[in-house]
């Protein structure tokens, strides 16, 4: 593996940009074919999740952190426990505010993560479809 093999892995994961500079990377940058990046890209990016989720596990065992937590919930994280984590609203919030941001949001309210994983994953594969389509497409219009 190159070096920029390894910068891909690490931008994917990166939950700052994640797949917003990494699917132009590879397919600009290391000519990655936009299968390749759609199979790749979106499983790298949920390990923001895994890592978010495992964090949050460990902070809630410690008990004056479960009392902040509780002390703290407020109508809407209750709102979003009766609709039982959304598909359509965690959809949409995972490419505005991020995977790790919604899992945080999701655990809090105690909802787990095999509840929202699949609108996760299904909304990062989205926005490394759309961002590799524009990578492809877009660069022609200028040769």
């Amino acid at each position: 593996m190159s070096t920029g093999d390894w910068v891909y892995i690490g931008q994917s994961v990166n939950p700052i940009a994640g797949l917003l500079a990494s699917v132009p990377w590879a397919i600009l940058k290391l000519h990655y074919p936009l299968w390749l990046v759609i199979v790749s890209g979106p499983p790298l990016a949920y390990v923001q999740v895994i890592v978010a989720d495992l964090l949050y596990s460990a902070l809630r065992r410690l008990s004056y952190v479960n009392r902040l937590l509780e002390k703290k919930r407020s109508p809407w994280v209750e709102k979003l426990l009766v609709s039982n984590g959304s598909f359509l609203t965690v959809f949409i919030a995972t490419p505005l505010v991020g995977p790790w941001l919604v899992i945080l949001v999701m655990r809090y309210a105690n909802i787990g993560q095999r509840q929202v994983a699949i609108p996760i994953l299904l909304a990062l594969t989205l926005v490394a479809l759309a961002i590799g389509v524009l990578c492809t497409t877009v660069p022609s219009f200028f040769s």
